[in-house]
């Protein structure tokens, strides 16, 4: 079995994951109106188009609109909005990067694809490159993700449908999954962990090398209990960035 809890992990002091402080709302498929009121108290960073149709969609106002405002006027908006032209990075990472710049570093994002597929691509790959060093939890179709480069313990319910997706590979051994991993290789285009099941109150995965992309049922407003165990990061792929 893995080693005991430490104290302390690359992204802070806390041996856990914490819930997310912030959402980012990308113009993706957007869930539907009650999964926002779960979350309140929460401030939402919009892109342009998805903070368009949350005004005239679900009549919810985003706490700020980011983007270069090809979608939609900023006139358009009673919030504070963002204007960036840039075309080097889209509106999703300018949301990301403006909701990191103000404090939060755990964040629940939304929409993050849907529509045009090489959007979808480019926004996962923002994604990975991101969530190596801040908390990024995803939500899309009463499932929620978060991306994990080191061991990790998570409270689960029997039965729970647990998915495990290399980015873009991870050398992995688990318990308390119904097919179990012995230090075995996922690789994206060779070989991926969807749908796996729990049969235990918890589970363990060991990232041994590598990092993968960890998925659960959502079960707002609750968020999944994982704890950080070992006493460092899993090692680097060869050829890739971690």
């Amino acid at each position: 079995m893995p080693s005991e809890v430490v104290k302390n992990n690359e992204f802070g002091s806390n041996n856990h994951i914490p819930e997310p402080t912030a959402i980012v709302c990308a113009n993706g498929d957007i869930p539907p109106k009650d999964f926002f009121r779960f979350f309140p108290h929460l401030p939402i960073i919009a892109t342009d188009g998805a903070g368009l149709r949350l005004l005239q969609e679900y009549h919810i106002l985003p706490s700020v609109v980011i983007g270069d405002f090809d979608s939609s006027d900023p006139a358009a908006y009673p919030v504070p909005t963002v204007y960036d032209p840039s075309q080097e990075e889209p509106d999703f990472e300018k949301a990301l990067r403006y909701a990191l710049q103000q404090g939060h570093r755990s964040i629940l994002i939304t929409g993050i694809h849907g529509q045009d597929f090489d959007h979808t691509l480019n926004n996962w790959s923002i994604y990975i490159r991101y969530s190596r060093r801040h908390f990024l939890w995803i939500y899309d179709h009463q499932q929620i993700a978060i991306g994990v480069t080191r061991s990790v313990r998570c409270s689960v319910q029997p039965g729970d449908t647990i998915s495990l997706i290399p980015q873009p590979a991870a050398l992995l051994t688990t318990h308390g999954l119904q097919w179990a991993l012995r230090r075995e290789w996922l690789r994206l285009g060779r070989r991926e962990g969807a749908r796996n099941r729990a049969v235990a109150s918890e589970i363990i995965i060991e990232v041994h090398k590598g990092s993968c992309l960890l998925f659960f049922p959502a079960r707002f407003p609750s968020f999944p209990k994982i704890v950080y165990i070992g006493n460092s990061t899993s090692q680097p792929i060869e050829g890739a960035q971690q």
